[in-house]
């Protein structure tokens, strides 16, 4: 299979585009040599079953639970003309000063442009790989916020 870029080892190739922000996550710039990869959300309801002798079951739905966002990403830590990047730093102390109990309030995460969530930062994980090509992975967890708080 024939290469889309020209690649040399080392160099990374930025490209632009005018489309929206695939993601936007309140106060997180990922600057020029991060990228986020990976979206997920799970919603659900809040649902308690309860089953009789009679074999009836009855359902009771409380409304939206707490849902749960994953972002997750790659950036690069050096290169071949500096070796002393800050990206690692500068996603660790976008957790540190927004995370729920340092920032006290939800954050706004946009997905496609169009769709958006409130949320709380909760958790964080950043991977070193022992690669020639230096970079490391990064992961967000979020709590969402129900839309609805009952009918």
């Amino acid at each position: 299979m024939a290469d889309i870029y020209n690649s040399t080892p080392g160099t990374l190739v930025k490209t632009t585009t005018d489309n929206p922000a695939f993601l936007t996550l309140e106060g997180l710039d990922l600057g020029n040599v991060a990228l986020a990869t990976s979206f997920r959300v799970d919603r659900a309801q809040d649902v308690q079953h309860v089953k009789t002798l009679s074999k009836d079951i009855y359902s009771y739905a409380f409304g939206e639970s707490m849902g749960k966002i994953q972002i997750g990403g790659m950036l690069f830590y050096a290169n071949c003309d500096e070796k002393n990047r800050t990206q690692i730093k500068d996603i660790n102390d976008f957790y540190a000063n927004n995370n729920l109990y340092t920032k006290g309030s939800a954050l706004n995460c946009t997905i496609g442009g169009s769709t958006s969530f409130r949320c709380y930062l909760e958790n964080i994980s950043i991977a070193l790989e022992a690669s020639p090509y230096n970079f490391a992975t990064f992961g967000l967890g979020l709590s969402v916020i129900p839309n609805n708080r009952g009918r």
